[in-house]
């Protein structure tokens, strides 16, 4: 009875055109965004010799740290996509209702409430934000977004960044230079798994099937190097993720269907936010209320089964 009033009363096509603007935000981007937030949190308890699991007691300042990073990249995501705005684009169904003039006003308020959340999360994570807002704001305006390897670089940056936000908010007050070299080492294999994704992500733009199939070679050869590394490290997050990801990756080349290529890049970081839940399980309220409002949204605004983990047959 709950389901279908959810699914199926007329009441809900009223209710959903006051989402708009949150859609604008790009929320299903938060998956990524907090997943590298929580392995930067949780890679700093791991230096500091702990072992997380389960952690509900977080001071107030985490959820700034979240909703300030989350605000920022919404801000660079609005950004894109005035800039490269294509049919698929949510944008051009938000032009339909708003202006370009007021797009413009809220990005800049979501781009000042980003940097203030940030101040009042701690001031190295106030100085990453704008490093972060005036990065994204450069490689934009210098479309760096048009090359695959500067895209590369560009999306690696911006995750080591957001992850060293939550290091540092877990490993302030203490002897930071030294722990960081250790994170240095410790991240390696998480950026293999966020590279490995992202190649897979854009083999469409190589229509050559042997370049296809080396760059899905490449992909499943840095998780296999990642999970030798953690292994290596005694690290368990990194490790049980990309062992359990790993398969996605091997279907991806010896097959080679679409639908593995789907699965590719979108179980593998489902995966890892799985198991980061089972270290701050706030994640999991946070992601869920994300998931559902959206899919949400997309069924009474566009008739769309969307965001989804099924993955439909050829």
């Amino acid at each position: 009875m709950i389901k279908n009033f959810f699914k199926n009363h007329p009441i809900h096509k009223k209710i959903v055109i006051y989402f708009d603007l949150f859609n604008l935000l790009a929320p299903l981007n938060y998956f990524l965004i907090w997943s590298m937030l929580s392995v930067g949190m949780y890679l700093g308890l791991f230096i500091l010799d702990q072992s997380p699991q389960f952690i509900i007691n977080h001071h107030y300042k985490v959820f700034f740290l979240f909703f300030g990073i989350s605000t920022i990249m919404s801000s660079y995501y609005i950004d894109q996509q005035l800039v490269q705005s294509n049919k698929r684009s949510s944008i051009n169904f938000i032009k339909e209702k708003y202006s370009i003039n007021f797009i413009q006003k809220f990005n800049k308020y979501l781009i000042i409430s980003g940097i203030v959340l940030l101040f009042f999360s701690s001031w190295i994570n106030f100085l990453l934000g704008i490093i972060l807002f005036i990065f994204n704001k450069f490689l934009l305006k210098n479309h760096f977004n048009d090359n695959f390897i500067l895209r590369l670089i560009h999306q690696l940056l911006v995750g080591f960044i957001i992850s060293t936000s939550g290091l540092i908010y877990v490993l302030h007050g203490n002897q930071m230079f030294p722990m960081i070299l250790v994170y240095l080492k410790l991240i390696m294999p998480y950026l293999f798994l966020y590279i490995g994704v992202f190649i897979i992500l854009n083999l469409k733009e190589f229509n050559d099937y042997k370049t296809s199939k080396l760059l899905c070679l490449i992909s499943s050869l840095l998780i296999i190097f990642g999970i030798l590394l953690s292994i290596q490290f005694n690290e368990p997050l990194a490790s049980i993720s990309l062992i359990v990801s790993l398969p996605f990756f091997l279907y991806s080349l010896i097959r080679g269907l679409n639908k593995d290529y789907q699965r590719v890049y979108t179980y593998p970081l489902a995966i890892l936010n799985f198991f980061c839940m089972t270290i701050f399980p706030y994640l999991f309220v946070l992601s869920f209320i994300v998931f559902y409002l959206t899919k949400y949204y997309n069924w009474h605004r566009f008739n769309f089964h969307f965001p989804t983990f099924l993955v439909e047959n050829d």
